[in-house]
């Protein structure tokens, strides 16, 4: 009898330890960090930053099946960041605790958090990840540092924040000095506030109705898809202050023709211009990294070739002597380029260079077959495979040419000293002077053995743009500027 008697007790003794040992979890999310979840309280704990999560491509949290039963996090001293879906779909999570100290909050972090009403970011935050906090239903209260450099897209979206009116100045959504959103009812130009440190992912997503921005030098990064799709954007000043521009920022803006690079840029994502067929970029002459020449974007020693936006207005281009690679998108989706001369100086074509290239026919390069063989051409070039190569294409780099316009004229000269002695004897060279729709207004052609070519072209309210090309004698016409001139006569 006393032998069951202590059976029985030593049974429910057991029963009542076991929801203790369920309730209690831990482990490692990160190379020196660890996690431990008991009563829906998790804390994070140690040195160095979280492991990042992303449960589409099998990466998930040693959290995901007890994510319900959190209701507190808590972040200790140490941590540097928040994992990329390290929190998301935590439904009933209403407080989160992060240490002075924290560096970075993921993407998707606390994505779907859909009762946590505020969270208090420290000052030591330098960038938050799109949609960071995307879908958390009732956070009303969220305060994002000075100190924050760059912030995803959507980062708020369907938050009471941004559901809140009076959360709106003259209907731009701020959260401190971050334009999180844009009014979209703005038209015309559009002046970001001074003081502003960072534009947010697709703050000005889809406004058709801005013409152009000028962006303050307090800015320090313009978010990804921040312009993406601004149909009636024809102009940009990014400012002296900016250090990064997003991928795709001014993607498919298809009517921007100017933008301006102020000084202190650092880092151009390589698909920042994505789909923008008119554009001409300048460059600060005091930036460091950067350059331009005749609105292409290269590197500070014109040895890379960035990023090529003119197909529209000028389908034949010239790569510049000296130029050592082509960069990874550099002609993506130039679909109008048709002809593209490349000089021996170059040896690697960056990934996705030409990609979507469908116009080009013609690749002109300076060496012969082997020197092309050698090239590093990385992936998704097809169309540079498909197009006809012309091996020791002895085209020199395009000239400079003048337009003056004086009493009703349009006076046109173009040196032609670059040219050998065969290339110009009995060459014919003529201008062709163009409306905006491409159009041919006038022409003007002589056969001329000199240096110099000049012609005069009557005035014209429609002319847009001029090109001075050569009849080469294999029978392609070449254009010989380096340039479609952009006259805009009638502005």
């Amino acid at each position: 009898m006393r032998r069951s008697v202590s059976f029985i007790l030593s049974f429910l003794i057991f029963l009542f330890l076991i929801p203790s040992c369920v309730s209690a979890a831990g482990g490692q999310c990160g190379n020196n960090l660890t996690w431990s979840l008991s009563d829906g309280i998790l804390i994070i704990s140690g040195a160095g930053d979280m492991q990042n999560f992303d449960s589409s491509y099998g990466y998930e949290c040693p959290w995901q099946e007890r994510k319900k039963e959190i209701n507190r996090i808590i972040i200790d001293k140490g941590v540097t960041s928040v994992g990329s879906g390290a929190f998301e779909e935590c439904v009933n999570l209403e407080n989160v605790t992060l240490p002075s100290g924290l560096i970075s909050i993921g993407n998707s972090a606390f994505l779907g958090c859909s009762v946590l009403p505020g969270i208090d970011i420290p000052d030591s935050v330098t960038s938050i990840g799109e949609r960071a906090f995307e879908n958390c239903k009732k956070l009303a209260e969220i305060s994002i540092p000075d100190g924050v450099m760059s912030i995803g897209y959507s980062v708020i979206a369907g938050t009471a924040y941004l559901a809140d009116p009076k959360n709106r100045t003259d209907g731009d959504i701020y959260i401190g000095k971050h334009l999180i959103e844009a009014d979209p009812e703005k038209t015309g130009k559009y002046y970001v506030r001074d003081g502003t440190k960072c534009i947010a992912g697709m703050a000005f997503l889809g406004n058709e109705n801005i013409t152009s921005v000028q962006i303050p030098d307090s800015v320090v990064s313009v978010g990804k898809q921040a312009f993406y799709g601004c149909g009636a954007l024809e102009s940009v000043d990014v400012g002296g202050g900016a250090e990064v521009i997003g991928e795709k920022a001014f993607g498919n803006c298809a009517v921007l023709t100017s933008v301006k690079i102020g000084q202190n840029v650092k880092n151009i994502n390589s698909e920042a211009f994505f789909e923008c067929g008119r554009l001409n970029i300048e460059v600060a002459p005091e930036n460091s990294a950067y350059s331009s020449e005749d609105g292409v974007l290269f590197d500070k020693d014109k040895t890379e070739l960035i990023a090529y936006a003119k197909d529209e207005i000028r389908p034949e281009y010239s790569i510049p002597n000296g130029v050592e690679s082509i960069g990874d998108y550099a002609f993506h989706n130039c679909e109008n380029l048709t002809s593209v001369i490349i000089p021996e100086s170059v040896t690697n074509i960056g990934f996705s260079a030409f990609r979507e290239c469908a116009g080009l026919k013609d690749v002109y390069y300076n060496g012969n077959k082997d020197n092309w063989d050698a090239l590093s051409i990385a992936e998704y070039n097809d169309c540079l495979s498909s197009a006809e190569i012309h091996f020791n294409s002895n085209i020199t780099s395009p000239a400079k040419s003048e337009f003056v316009i004086d009493n009703n004229k349009i006076c046109v000269s173009t040196d032609l000293g670059g040219l050998s002695f065969e290339e110009r004897k009995n060459a014919v060279v003529f201008a062709a002077l163009y409306d905006e729709n491409d159009a041919v207004l006038d022409a003007y052609s002589a056969v001329y053995n000199g240096t110099d070519i000049k012609g005069e072209f009557k005035f014209s309210d429609k002319a847009d743009h001029i090109m001075v090309f050569i009849w080469r004698k294999d029978g392609s016409l070449r254009p010989i500027t380096d340039t479609c001139e952009y006259l805009a006569l009638y502005n």
